[in-house]
């Protein structure tokens, strides 16, 4: 019972961590889609000259469905019992950590606390996901079914 609770407090440290990311995800993106100039978002479109975009709609897009829509679907998975929601949260993780590797290699600019903070959820995430489904795997539980982790 312990392993349970202890489990159940990790899970739930991930999805409160994919809820802020989702919510800050979406509104950059929807800002980023909106004023694809970077006017709303106070970012220059100077900063993408080493990007292979002209505006911010593109990236506004990818940052919409890879860190706003999957984190939350990996709410609503873990909320339904989905026994594939840890393996969600790892990718989510993942995908942040790919996302700002790559924002930062092409914008060549790092934010004192945006960036860092961010790679930190990034590795919450990947971690949460990860060792979750891991306890998953060890108690006999797989993806296709049974009670809610």
């Amino acid at each position: 019972m312990p392993a349970e609770l202890r489990l159940t407090r990790l899970l739930a440290l991930g999805l409160v961590l994919e809820v802020l990311l989702a919510g800050t995800a979406i509104w950059a993106a929807l800002s980023m889609i909106s004023t694809p100039d970077g006017s709303g978002m106070q970012m220059p479109v100077s900063w993408l000259r080493n990007t292979p975009f002209r505006d911010y709609f593109v990236p506004g897009l990818f940052l919409l469905l890879a860190n706003g829509l999957l984190p939350l679907m990996v709410v609503l998975l873990a909320l339904t019992g989905q026994r594939s929601a840890p393996l969600g949260m790892l990718l989510s993780g993942v995908l942040l950590f790919g996302w700002l590797s790559i924002q930062l290699a092409m914008i060549r600019m790092v934010h004192p606390v945006m960036h860092p903070t961010l790679y930190v959820v990034a590795i919450a995430l990947a971690t949460i996901g990860y060792v979750t489904w891991k306890r998953m795997t060890r108690a006999g539980l797989t993806a296709e079914g049974g009670a809610g982790a």
